[in-house]
């Protein structure tokens, strides 16, 4: 007799769980990139958007500061990257000499083509560095970790080319940020719903299982130097870019 109530509440939980995560990546990523240029908003966002996410995952990730951290880093330099990479694969494309960093639309002397593979570019440097960093600390509860990896980087792709033609067809305006940030938070939320449920149930809990202390001390280890090749990768890039990117 319980069954159905108890199913009809752990589907609530789970949608739950999809639209805030939706709604908490689509409007800190939409306040980070129409306020890339201001640099409280640039580097204080990643930061926002991971304590924000870290809200909702707080069942699971009890410390805070490993899901803010990497979430910071990795979006830092997934864009960052993505923006001079994306700037180089545009100038390629168009066939012209390799200019300012960044990518530049159709209206200043580009091509279509070249500006989709740009952004498509930039999105894949953004979804991939944010999903192997917070694969990191999600492989520890999450049954399909994997999947956030890919998820994030058909995320950031195909968020991208939705920006791209609605910028054709609509033209340059916030909305279409929002829209295709929107669409980034709807891909990676349903991913997270799928990552968190556990072969052969329909809740959300988190996976518990003997300690293995060799197994955990091979994590630690892991974490250390991950956390340390993305400080050491973020500083680098940041005072290698910044003044490009100024």
């Amino acid at each position: 007799m319980d069954a159905q109530p108890n199913f009809t509440k752990q589907l609530e939980t789970r949608m739950g769980l999809w639209v805030s995560w939706t709604l908490v990546t689509a409007i800190c990523m939409y306040i980070g990139n129409v306020g890339a240029f201001n640099t409280v908003l640039a580097w204080g966002v990643p930061a926002l958007l991971g304590a924000l996410q870290w809200i909702l995952l707080r069942r699971w990730v009890s410390r805070p500061w490993q899901w803010i951290l990497v979430t910071y880093l990795s979006l830092t330099i997934g864009t960052m990257v993505g923006a001079v990479g994306g700037g180089i694969i545009q100038d390629f494309l168009d066939g012209v000499p390799m200019g300012a960093p960044g990518i530049r639309s159709p209206s200043q002397a580009g091509t279509f083509f070249g500006y989709l593979f740009g952004n498509a570019v930039g999105g894949l440097s953004m979804g991939l560095a944010l999903g192997l960093g917070q694969w990191i600390v999600l492989r520890k509860f999450a049954v399909r970790a994997k999947l956030w990896i890919f998820a994030n980087i058909f995320g950031g792709v195909g968020s991208m080319i939705v920006f791209v033609f609605l910028d054709l067809f609509l033209g340059p305006n916030t909305a279409i940020v929002f829209v295709s940030m929107f669409c980034f938070g709807a891909i990676t939320g349903a991913a997270l719903v799928r990552c968190l449920r556990c072969p052969g149930n329909v809740t959300i809990e988190p996976t518990v299982e003997p300690v293995d202390r060799y197994q955990e001390t091979r994590k630690r280890r892991i974490d250390f130097i991950a956390t340390v090749v993305l400080v050491a990768i973020g500083g680098f890039t940041y005072f290698g870019t910044r003044d490009m990117l100024a």
